[in-house]
């Protein structure tokens, strides 16, 4: 019995090689065919299966019940029987169309196929292409925002972003309000490009600009000089520079999180200072005696200051406003007794310059200064001669003091005149003049030696008023 089995079995092995090559043949001429690539499946199946030899203690049910359904199959049908089913599948279908499609198949097609073989490059060329535009727009958005707006500014340049007549709309997105209080501020506005004046940037009723800031990494504030901006793409980027800075150098990029701040403060009456020069004033002008830097406005509250400088051989009162705020040209007062001479008030010094400051301003500010040119100075070393460094309560004079008073002219800056002169007596004793002031302007000393007797040894101080004074010894 098993050998009858055996035999059926290869008897079903013939029948199936035969089937299976009339499957693949019809295979290529009908590739849509569910029924037969069904087929092709289930026979590569009980083919396979066959040709291991004895059956396998080991095999799954599901291949047992594929082989049983083709065993079944194969047994109910004859050689005849197949090749009937396969011509209904396919009626049109002979035995010589069959071969001349097997050869079609073999056959390569020098017509078509090489257009559409060079149609698929260039389909694959183009999606090359797309593939690469893809890339580049993915590195471009995985650029930071500082470093996409770095790429703008080096791609168009500073003179493109600091462009003059440029405004920044949607300005709220890069610049916020200090000192003015919410429900005050523009829910939008622009700002001009360039420099950050109080009419580039928006006017706040009741408010004043003051400047624009940013805050740094220490927490400090920086002041901001001017603005720029540069579109690129889809993404606007804004620029500044600060003090120092120049944007033809370098350009700072306003950071994603960042805000440039418009400070402003309550609005407060803003008061003209004019200034005057009266009195022996002909040969002088506002700008001498001022300065070309004096401030002309102060707001209400606030302080100002402002420096004069009058000639020499000139006293001057400065007044504000009609209040007297200082004087000028005018030689100190002095005291003293047998061993000190000190200074009594002000000035402590003869000077031609001062800086006045008015505080708390509170209305509009005139200047005036009043000068009056000197025509003589005086001199006199009265308190000296009676220090006892001088006069010895004992003995007398030390020296022959002469004239101790004298007066002489201030018009020539060229004259030259002595003023002073002394000699002391010749007691044996060597006397050191190691001090001597003039309108608390200390001069310079000549220093002469024992071996220098018979000689003159000059020193030279010029004073503030710019009168030069010579010692002589």
């Amino acid at each position: 019995m098993r050998r009858k089995k055996k035999s059926f079995r290869t008897g079903r092995t013939r029948i199936l090689s035969i089937v299976l090559c009339l499957i693949l043949v019809l295979g290529v001429l009908l590739p849509e065919s569910g029924v037969l690539a069904s087929g092709i499946q289930s026979a590569a199946v009980e083919s396979t299966y066959e040709s291991g030899g004895e059956t396998s203690d080991s095999t799954t049910p599901e291949t047992t019940v594929q082989e049983s359904e083709i065993s079944q199959s194969l047994s109910s049908e004859s050689p005849a029987d197949t090749s009937e089913t396969i011509a209904q599948t396919e009626p049109s279908t002979s035995a010589d169309e069959t071969q001349s499609a097997d050869n079609e198949t073999t056959v390569p097609d020098t017509g078509d196929s090489a257009g559409e073989s060079q149609s698929g490059e260039t389909e694959v060329a183009e999606s090359a292409e797309s593939v690469e535009s893809e890339t580049e727009q993915t590195q471009e958005s995985e650029l930071s925002y500082e470093q996409a707006a770095r790429a703008a500014l080096a791609l168009y340049g500073t003179g493109a972003a600091f462009r003059e007549g440029e405004v920044i709309s949607d300005a709220q997105n890069y610049f916020e309000f200090s000192g003015v209080p919410t429900e005050n501020q523009p829910p939008s506005f622009t700002v001009q490009v360039g420099e950050i004046t109080a009419d580039s940037v928006p006017k706040i009723e009741g408010y004043d600009f003051i400047n624009a800031t940013i805050r740094d990494n220490d927490g400090g504030q920086i002041v901001v000089n001017s603005v720029g901006t540069l579109t690129y793409g889809e993404s606007t980027y804004i620029y500044y520079t600060t003090e120092g800075s120049s944007s033809s150098l370098a350009a700072m990029v306003l950071g994603s999180d960042q805000k440039i701040t418009l400070n402003n403060e309550l609005h407060r009456e803003t008061y003209e200072i004019t200034y005057s020069v009266t009195g022996d004033s002909s040969s002088v002008t506002v700008d001498s005696i001022f300065g070309t830097d004096r401030p002309t406005t102060v707001t209400s509250g606030n302080s100002y200051a402002f420096r004069v400088t009058i000639p020499r051989g000139y006293t001057a009162t400065v007044s504000v406003n009609g209040a007297e705020k200082g004087q000028l040209g005018v030689e100190p007062t002095y005291t003293g007794d047998d061993s000190v001479i000190s200074v009594d008030g002000e000035p402590a010094e003869l000077t031609l310059s001062g800086t006045y400051e008015i505080v708390n301003v509170s209305a509009a500010q005139t200047v005036t200064v009043n000068l009056t040119q000197r025509q003589t100075y005086e001199f006199s070393a009265e308190l000296w001669t009676n220090t006892r460094y001088a006069t010895d309560p004992g003995t007398g004079d030390r020296a022959d003091f002469g004239d101790i008073e004298d007066t002489f002219s201030s018009v020539s800056s060229t004259q030259t005149e002595e003023i002073w002169s002394f000699t002391t007596h010749d007691t044996g004793t060597i006397w050191i003049l190691d001090s001597l002031q003039i309108n608390g302007t200390k001069l310079n000393i000549p220093y002469i030696t024992t071996n220098q007797y018979g000689r003159t040894i000059t020193a030279r101080t010029e004073l503030p008023s710019g009168t030069i004074i010579t010692v002589s010894v």
